[in-house]
């Protein structure tokens, strides 16, 4: 019997990347809209002025983002021994990025008073989603 080419370390390496990619651009990407809403349709959020193309600063965000993951290592191999070190990275390099993301995007769009909640929030949207699509990875890798 032949050994499947499609088990080995190599393939499976490429498939868990292409699985962390799509779940952090898919996330990113729910965290953007569910942000956009809150601030800009549901009212949660001081408004401030709304991006002229939400779309583009949607796909500007992601990339950002991905940019970000992949300059910190989140897609080195076998980066994160545990959950903890991962969750422990993503949470410094969301932390920075929301910061720099916050400050050149957003920070003369906003009232003084405005800014602090919604950063908080932005954060919080980022992280929650791509640590949960990231969890949910290494869980049906674990299957």
């Amino acid at each position: 019997m032949e050994p499947s080419t499609y088990s080995s370390p190599a393939v499976l390496r490429r498939v868990e990347l292409a699985a962390l990619l799509l779940v952090d651009v898919v996330m990113l990407i729910a965290a953007f809209v569910f942000y956009y809403m809150a601030r800009f349709r549901w009212g949660w959020l001081n408004p401030g002025s709304e991006p002229a193309s939400p779309f583009v600063a949607m796909f500007l965000m992601t990339g950002f983002w991905i940019v970000a993951f992949l300059f910190s290592g989140l897609y080195k191999e076998k980066f994160a021994p545990s959950r903890f070190d991962e969750l422990a990275l993503l949470f410094k390099v969301i932390t920075v990025g929301s910061l720099i993301v916050f400050f050149v995007m957003f920070g003369n769009a906003l009232e003084a008073g405005s800014a602090r909640p919604n950063l908080l929030f932005y954060w919080a949207t980022i992280f929650v989603s791509v640590a949960t699509g990231r969890m949910l990875v290494r869980s049906i890798q674990q299957v």
